[in-house]
C-alpha cells in the first residue's frame, strides 16, 4: 500500500506561497514599467508659457500663476479615466491653483458637457488644434503637470492619480519653491 508522506505536501504549499510573491513582483514591475514608458516623452524643466483663451472668454497665461504651485490637467470629455478624476480635480481646485486643458473642437458642446457634469467652474482652455498638448508632449489623458511657483515642472504623470497624491505633489512643489527662494 502506498502511503503519502506529509513532507511532500509542505514544500508544495511553500512553493505556492513563493510563487504568489513572484507573480506579485512581476505584476508590480509591469505596472511600473508602463508608467515609466507613458511618462518618458513628457517634458521637464521650465514649463512653456502658454497664452490662450479660456472657455469663459478670459485670456490666461501660465505666467499668471507664478508665485504658487499649479496643477495643469490635460483631459478629454470621452476619456473614462478623466471622468473618474472629475471629483478629484474639483476638490483640488477649491484650495489649489488648477488650470485644465481639454482637446475639443466645439465650444458650445464642451460648455454643455461641463455644465452637465458640474465642472463648469474649472478654469479651462479649449485646445482645438492640440497645440498646447504638443507643447507639453501629451499623448494620452489624463495627464498632470505640477508646476512650481517659478514655472518649473516638478512632477508629471499620465493616468489615474489620487487626490492625496496630487495634494502631496502640490505641497512639495510649494516647499521646493520656498526652499530655493531663501
Amino acid at each position: 500500500m502506498l502511503r503519502r508522506s506529509s513532507t511532500l505536501i509542505k514544500p508544495a504549499k511553500q512553493r505556492s506561497r513563493w510563487w504568489w510573491v513572484v507573480e506579485l513582483l512581476i505584476i508590480l514591475l509591469i505596472v511600473l514599467g508602463i508608467r515609466v514608458w507613458n511618462q518618458a516623452e513628457l517634458i521637464t524643466g521650465a514649463a512653456p508659457n502658454v497664452k490662450a483663451e479660456m472657455t469663459s472668454g478670459e485670456r490666461v497665461e501660465l505666467i499668471d500663476y507664478r508665485g504658487e504651485p499649479l496643477l495643469l490637467y490635460f483631459w478629454y470629455p470621452d476619456c473614462t479615466m478623466c471622468q473618474f478624476q472629475q471629483s478629484t480635480i474639483s476638490d483640488l481646485a477649491k484650495n489649489h491653483s488648477v488650470l485644465t486643458v481639454v482637446q475639443a473642437s466645439h465650444q458650445e458642446q464642451l460648455r454643455a458637457y461641463m455644465e452637465e457634469k458640474g465642472i463648469s467652474s474649472w478654469p479651462t482652455i479649449m485646445d482645438e488644434e492640440g497645440n498646447i498638448h504638443r507643447q507639453f508632449a501629451v499623448k494620452a489623458t489624463p495627464t498632470y503637470y505640477i508646476i512650481d511657483g517659478e514655472g518649473m515642472i516638478r512632477f508629471r504623470e499620465v493616468g489615474l492619480s489620487t487626490s492625496w497624491g496630487l495634494r502631496l505633489r502640490l505641497w512639495f512643489a510649494g516647499e521646493h519653491m520656498s526652499d530655493e527662494s531663501l
